[in-house]
């Protein structure tokens, strides 16, 4: 991504379609907001490293239940 445009900074996010039992309609949820800065990036062994643990190395909203599965988070938001 970060070869195809000249940044050091891109925002990522899942999204996920969840029950909303309020309604018991499916609504499209944000479940990962991730801000990927391309020198910590780089640093990464993408041969050695799990995806999930290494969102420790960003700045990152996720809540990964071990029994629901992912809950809605807040987009992270680039700052003016």
């Amino acid at each position: 991504m970060f070869a195809l445009r000249p940044l050091d900074t891109i925002y990522i996010h899942a999204l996920d379609n969840q029950l909303d039992t309020t309604t018991g309609h499916l609504k499209k949820v944000v479940v990962l907001s991730v801000k990927i800065d391309k020198l910590t990036l780089n640093r990464l062994n993408f041969d050695s490293i799990d995806c999930s643990d290494s969102m420790v190395n960003f700045e990152h909203r996720m809540n990964l239940r071990k029994t629901k599965g992912f809950a809605p988070v807040e987009l992270l938001q680039a700052s003016p």
